[in-house]
């Protein structure tokens, strides 16, 4: 359980900060013409994206490390 838990959160991590960095891209070329600044946008846009992603990683990590509790302990 924990290859697949794993490839499905670096699969969304992946999704989020791909698109977050193409969208905001763009919202930089076409607000400003100052291009330094895409140089902080990774920063932020990983944390963003690592955020949601361990929003939804964390309950079902919960889950899995109590049935791995129960199932060591409690046979």
């Amino acid at each position: 359980m924990t290859v697949p838990h794993s490839f499905a959160t670096a699969g969304v991590y992946i999704y989020l900060y791909e698109n977050l960095m193409h969208y905001s891209s763009k919202f930089v070329d076409r607000v400003t013409s100052y291009k330094q600044i895409k140089l902080v946008f990774p920063f932020f846009l990983s944390m963003l994206a690592e955020a949601v992603t361990l929003i939804i990683e964390l309950p079902i990590d919960t889950v899995r490390t109590r049935i791995q509790v129960q199932i060591f302990f409690f046979r």
